[in-house]
């Protein structure tokens, strides 16, 4: 999904003895200093069906502003499903998806040019992709398309590499 800067544990049951599964609330903020703001409310209900997968299914809000109307946050809700299988212990695979609505305040029409696909701010997903984890290093490797829902177009694929220590 896309990079934050700032990740907020709200909730969390991982404290539970059955770990099959958990529920988690997790607040998402993103500054972008004259380009605009992201904040994503999360509820995530993750479930592991076996030792090596896990699913992810997550609903939340989106509040996003842009500089053409700082003023004025557009809302929008979002929907999501990952799956995630570890092959072993540094190696990881997994395939996502993420549906962002039209915004909920704005009249049906509305587009804002700053966000149509923006890979900065959230977007329509489809992805998947390979992690793998050595000593204190890690490497992501991600192909994913973005969507958009109001003109019913897909992007091509892009790719990304994300390597942290």
């Amino acid at each position: 999904f896309t990079d934050y800067r700032y990740k907020l544990r709200l909730f969390n049951s991982d404290k539970s003895k059955n770990k099959k599964y958990s529920f988690s609330q997790n607040h998402f903020h993103t500054d972008l200093p004259g380009i605009g703001s992201v904040n994503h409310y999360d509820n995530t209900f993750k479930w592991i069906p076996g030792d090596k997968t896990r699913i992810d299914f997550n609903a939340g809000l989106v509040i996003q502003t842009s500089f053409m109307d700082p003023n004025i946050p557009v809302y929008k809700f979002s929907l999501g499903t990952s799956i995630m299988h570890s092959f072993n212990d540094w190696l990881t695979a997994y395939m996502y998806s993420r549906y962002i609505s039209p915004p909920v305040n704005r009249h049906e029409g509305f587009s804002d040019a700053v966000f149509f696909n923006n890979p900065v701010f959230l977007q329509n997903e489809v992805g998947a992709g390979i992690n793998a984890k050595y000593k204190s290093t890690n490497i992501d490797f991600q192909i994913f398309s973005i969507y958009g829902a109001e003109h019913n177009e897909v992007k091509p694929v892009h790719s990304k590499i994300r390597i942290g220590f």
